[in-house]
């Protein structure tokens, strides 16, 4: 990482200076599989545009998950020893405030109020740590394994959404065809389910987003080809299927396709998916009042197996981890209309599979 220095103006000028006012420093952070370990770029303010990517000390880091208040980020993968390791990284400084080894995990979240860090494992259970007040892992908290009803598959999550508030786990159960719910403890992190959400309609339930207002929520049904909308209720955290709408063309439907990653645009006004079959990105129109959403159009993704991306915080730029042709790819976004225009621009990286952007404030 490199170091912001601070320059300091002596003299009787000083007196006569404008305020000093602090700017930000966008990085992006890139999580691999196959053991290739962790790697960031910075990102231009200007234009989107990144450097070259640069690997960071950490091995096991497939998935990230990071926290604002401490710039921490947390990383599970599976290291050159077959070990699988949970590590928490102060990305300022590089520093590994300390590792644990666990289960394993395709999926981390922080809750709301940065005490507590959960974990997704597709082999069949969710594991909570806390976290301590400088930032490092504490205990693991709970362990949960959730039965399934009778000629469902076996229990396999494949994310841990905390809602907004904090209270409940939305879990896409991507076997068992099916969103668990979970109410939170805050205090001690035990996890307690709640009725399942089911429906006729899902086709392995894999990724899960809010909206910024706790009103509507989004599901990918990874060999569905399509996004569920939801109606969200926060006093029991009920959800309601209101919509589905395909991430394809009509004509294109049946392609062997398997949608991967789900992002609201900061704006609210617009909804995207990665296919990874179709190698694309699709656009969906949001109404902002109810919800709903409707198909635009599948920008290629100038790439193999568009598995994550990830949107700057200005909404500007998207940037789109490439797994299966090892590459960065980047698009500017349209503010009135959402639609994606491709940067020439393009980053190598080994099999990506997870990205974040990580927002420093610095004084010049």
């Amino acid at each position: 990482m490199r170091t912001v220095s601070t320059i300091l103006l002596l003299g009787i000028a000083y007196l006569h200076a404008e305020p000093v006012t602090p700017h930000s420093s966008s990085e992006l952070w890139i999580g691999t599989q196959g053991g290739h370990g962790l790697y960031h770029c910075s990102i231009n303010p200007e234009n989107g545009h990144l450097s070259p990517a640069k690997r960071f000390p950490a091995d096991a880091a497939s998935v990230l998950a990071r926290s604002r208040a401490n710039h921490i980020t947390y990383t599970a993968g599976k290291n050159t020893e077959g070990q699988h390791l949970l590590t928490a990284v102060r990305i300022t400084d590089g520093t590994i405030l300390n590792r644990k080894e666990f289960s394993g995990s395709c999926y981390l979240a922080i809750s709301p109020d940065k005490k507590l860090l959960f974990s997704a494992n597709i082999g069949g259970q969710i594991d909570t740590f806390r976290i301590n007040a400088d930032g490092s892992l504490g205990d693991q908290t709970s362990l949960l394994k959730l039965n399934t009803e009778p000629g469902r598959k076996k229990f396999a999550p494949h994310a841990v959404v905390p809602s907004p508030d904090g209270r409940f786990l939305i879990v896409p159960d991507i076997a068992g065809n099916r969103i668990c719910r979970l109410k939170i403890e805050p205090e001690t992190g035990k996890l307690t389910e709640l009725s399942p959400v089911l429906s006729k309609r899902f086709h392995g339930p894999r990724h899960f987003c809010f909206d910024s207002e706790s009103k509507t929520a989004y599901l990918v049904n990874q060999m569905g080809e399509a996004v569920t909308v939801f109606r969200y209720t926060a006093d029991d955290g009920t959800l309601t299927e209101i919509g589905h709408e395909p991430s394809l063309p009509e004509d294109q439907l049946t392609i062997n396709n398997h949608i991967a990653e789900i992002k609201i645009h900061p704006s609210g006004k617009f909804l995207y998916v990665s296919n990874r079959g179709h190698d694309s990105i699709a656009l969906f129109r949001r109404d902002q009042k109810t919800g709903m959403i409707r198909f635009i159009e599948c920008v290629n993704s100038k790439g193999k197996g568009p598995i994550s991306f990830t949107i700057d915080q200005k909404g500007r730029h998207l940037y789109c981890a490439n797994r299966k042709s090892s590459n960065i790819t980047i698009f500017r976004i349209n503010p009135d209309t959402g639609k994606l225009r491709p940067i020439s621009q393009t980053i190598s990286v080994p099999e990506p599979v997870c990205l974040s952007i990580f927002n420093q404030i610095m004084k010049p």
